[in-house]
């Protein structure tokens, strides 16, 4: 997998898969710094080697100017260090603040959706239970209705003749 832009490098996960990871401007920086740094030692060593005299206001003491480059550097390094620590240190606890918000939030709306259920379940179920009373009466008008429709017409007129009559001569056709 190739990564199409400049500030993005190869990396390798634990499943080895290669994805692409964002360099930041501030890591592109320290790395041309280093490679500046490093060519400007190698082309002035004679001059980086010899002893140099330092006046600290009450003290003077003399030492080699690389051991003195690399103690500012050093110094420089562990404070953009330890800003980056507490930076990332902030970040994590906003993150767990957020996280334990979201769940907060979550939680109430479970039950918010969980209330609102139970009061559309109760909701349908006297619907429900209002509709079967008002079939059963209706029901039960018609089955009276048909009751007495039944009593007073003679049970031929409703029933449909689909066989002949049978001849009352006394001879049977069959």
């Amino acid at each position: 997998m190739a990564c199409e832009q400049v500030l993005f490098l190869p990396h390798a996960t634990e499943t080895g898969d290669v994805r692409c990871v964002r360099m930041s401007a501030k890591g592109v920086i320290y790395i041309l710094a280093g490679i500046v740094l490093a060519v400007l030692v190698v082309a002035n060593w004679s001059l980086l080697s010899g002893p140099v005299e330092l006046n600290l206001l009450v003290a003077r003491f003399q030492a080699p100017l690389a051991l003195l480059l690399l103690l500012f550097a050093g110094i420089v390094l562990l404070g953009s260090l330890s800003v980056q620590a507490l930076k990332e240190y902030a970040w994590r606890r906003e993150r767990r603040t957020l996280a334990s918000q979201l769940e907060a939030a979550r939680l109430i709306a479970e039950k918010e959706e969980a209330s609102r259920t139970g009061a559309l379940k109760a909701t349908l179920q006297n619907e429900l239970a209002a509709i079967r009373a008002q079939l059963d009466r209706v029901l039960a008008r018609q089955g009276s209705s048909f009751e007495r429709a039944n009593d007073t017409l003679p049970s031929e007129a409703l029933e449909p003749q689909l066989v002949p009559p049978r001849e009352s001569n006394g001879r049977g056709s069959y």
